[in-house]
């Protein structure tokens, strides 16, 4: 794919112009999982370049698409953001509880790495409450799953 081959150079802007005419054609022809894929790639850009608005929308569309299907994978790699978002929002307590949620199902269906996204994004929320420690050792959880390419924190929607 394109936008993924992009957003690995980092040209973020021109992957999500590649996810937005993927996901065109993928509506065209009605593909389902595909869609939900690239609705949930481009919410992931639009988290990294700060437009937490717009990636909301896009994971919340995919959750959708995904519940849809009945994929559970799907399901929970949105829910690990949806969670984050509401964690940083009113109802932190809520959010930490959707947060964990999703990782638990994607440990359930076999997806480490949204498991390991939801424990960065966990982390984040330590760091943010200036608990380094606890932060640390989620991080280490996420090398032991053997995916420490994905450990880089995210900056806080503000």
């Amino acid at each position: 794919n394109l936008g993924v081959n992009c957003t690995h150079m980092g040209q973020l802007e021109e992957a999500l112009d590649c996810y937005s005419r993927a996901l065109e054609i993928r509506k065209g022809i009605d593909y389902r999982r595909g869609i939900a894929t690239n609705l949930h790639n481009m919410g992931d850009l639009h988290f990294r370049m700060g437009d937490y608005q717009q990636a909301e929308l896009c994971f919340r569309e995919s959750l959708e698409s995904a519940r849809a299907q009945r994929w559970s994978v799907g399901e929970a790699m949105n829910r690990v953001y949806l969670g984050y978002f509401q964690a940083l929002g009113m109802d932190s307590a809520a959010g930490e509880a959707e947060l964990d949620g999703a990782i638990d199902l994607a440990l359930t269906a076999g997806s480490v790495e949204a498991a390991a996204q939801g424990k960065i994004l966990q982390a984040s929320l330590l760091r943010s409450r200036g608990e380094e420690e606890a932060a640390e050792l989620l991080l280490e959880e996420v090398r032991d799953l053997g995916v420490e390419f994905l450990v880089s924190l995210p900056g806080s929607p503000g």
